[in-house]
């Protein structure tokens, strides 16, 4: 299975709004079995990706909704704070103590991981479990989305005018488990037709 993420986050190349796969490692004797073809467990491989140190979007959330102590000062949005400093970042703790999450900053937010869904769809990668717990927060807070375990990716090189010609899009079936409750409507139709 982890053989496969790392396909799709190959295939997936860079972008800022998707996790960077920097290196991808196996030990030694194991190259042959991967030139060869042969099967490789994933806990013989290792692969190392780039660093999101406020953790998940979820869990930012949860600290940013938790009522502050101090309400006597007026704090700046999060962004505004951000663009305002000259350092490398913060962290959750530091922008919960220093700055609010305004609609502004949820509205950005929410478009960060839109540009990094449409990226995918432009790489003809659906990733099929879209949550917040997959999305991580870099230090400046850019949103970045990761695990790709269930993502799959169409079979033709524009789906959207696949849908628009037929209302359906083949894909590539790589799982049997679908996040079925994240999925869109158009892939969710596409999956129900496949199987």
């Amino acid at each position: 299975m982890l053989i496969d993420e790392i396909k799709v986050m190959h295939k997936a190349g860079k972008h800022v709004n998707i996790v960077s796969l920097l290196r991808v490692a196996y030990p030694e004797t194991k190259i042959k079995y991967l030139i060869t073809g042969g099967l490789i467990r994933d806990e013989d491989s290792f692969y190392l990706m780039e660093l999101c140190s406020n953790g998940s979007l979820e869990s930012m959330l949860k600290r940013f909704l938790q009522p502050s102590s101090d309400t006597s000062e007026k704090k700046l949005s999060l962004y505004e704070t951000l663009a305002k400093q000259k350092q490398q970042g913060m962290t959750v703790a530091e922008a919960n103590d220093s700055c609010i999450l305004t609609e502004d900053d949820l509205i950005l937010i929410g478009y960060q991981v839109a540009c990094g869904v449409d990226y995918l769809n432009r790489r003809q990668i659906a990733h099929c479990d879209i949550a917040a717990r997959n999305v991580l927060v870099s230090s400046r807070f850019t949103m970045k989305i990761c695990d790709f375990g269930l993502a799959t990716w169409t079979t033709y090189k524009n789906y959207r005018e696949q849908l628009a010609q037929n209302d359906s899009v083949q894909i590539q079936k790589k799982h049997n488990e679908i996040a079925t409750h994240n999925l869109t409507p158009e892939l969710a139709r596409a999956i129900l037709r496949a199987s």
